[in-house]
């Protein structure tokens, strides 16, 4: 037998194999065809016509059965997406009512803090205002006893009465006293002298008044000394008296 005989019985047998599978897969679904044993082209073309009817069926059922799955996976996520969205609205919801309170409550510990901050400054503020008010007033009193001491100088160099006027005032504070010594500048120690006995009236039961000069005292001051004490009536020491006054409150408002 020649090889192409083979090769043609051999595809004749493959043939009739592959109808013969067809057809039982055709018999297990439907009634068997109805052809003779005798025409095995024409059970080849019915088998194989059936068999792509076969195919084309189970496309389409495999098809619907995609479609359906396709469906139903895009119901699942669509539900799976709303549910989650309504999950995180309400999340979210939840969120915002507590962050809502947690951002009250921090709002209101802020605000606190601030509140206190500002109550801080405040009384910084004042501490500051009252320093800066005591500043003012020992500028200001020193400014003034300035200007009064040189108001005083200018005066006592051109009044001579001055000096004369301050040891009789000084005297007024002396009590009895059997001694009196009265210092005075060494440029009022004349002017003074001349009334000695006019001064020495002034102090009762006053058994001695002395009038002698010390640089320690300026021009225009006096130091009584007596007995019973000293009264400084010097002028440096009645500015720096009334400065002092002045620094206290007594007689500065600074507002």
């Amino acid at each position: 037998m020649s090889s192409g005989v083979m090769k043609a019985s051999s595809a004749s047998r493959l043939d009739l194999a592959r109808a013969e599978f067809l057809h039982r897969q055709v018999t297990k679904r439907e009634s068997p065809l109805p052809v003779s044993a005798d025409d095995p082209d024409r059970i080849i073309e019915e088998a194989m016509a059936k068999a792509e009817a076969i195919v084309e069926e189970a496309n389409a059922r495999a098809k619907t059965i995609i479609e359906d799955a396709h469906r139903s996976a895009k119901a699942a996520i669509e539900e799976a997406e709303s549910r989650a969205a309504e999950i995180e609205e309400t999340a979210r919801l939840k969120g915002y009512e507590e962050g809502y309170q947690r951002g009250r409550e921090e709002a209101l510990g802020q605000a606190k803090d601030l509140i206190n901050l500002l109550e801080d400054a405040r009384h910084a503020l004042v501490s500051l205002r009252r320093d800066v008010i005591r500043r003012a007033e020992s500028d200001i009193a020193g400014l003034a006893v300035s200007i009064a001491e040189k108001i005083l100088h200018q005066k006592i160099e051109a009044d001579e009465s001055v000096v004369l006027g301050m040891v009789k005032e000084a005297l007024l504070h002396v009590k009895d006293s059997g001694f009196v010594r009265i210092r005075v500048s060494p440029w009022d120690i004349e002017r003074v002298t001349v009334f000695k006995d006019d001064l020495a009236k002034m102090v009762k039961d006053a058994g001695e008044i002395a009038i002698e000069q010390d640089p320690r005292v300026e021009q225009g001051g006096c130091i009584i000394e007596t007995e019973f004490g000293t009264v400084d009536a010097r002028i440096r020491r009645q500015l720096s008296e009334i400065k002092e006054v002045l620094q206290n409150g007594h007689g500065l408002n600074v507002t």
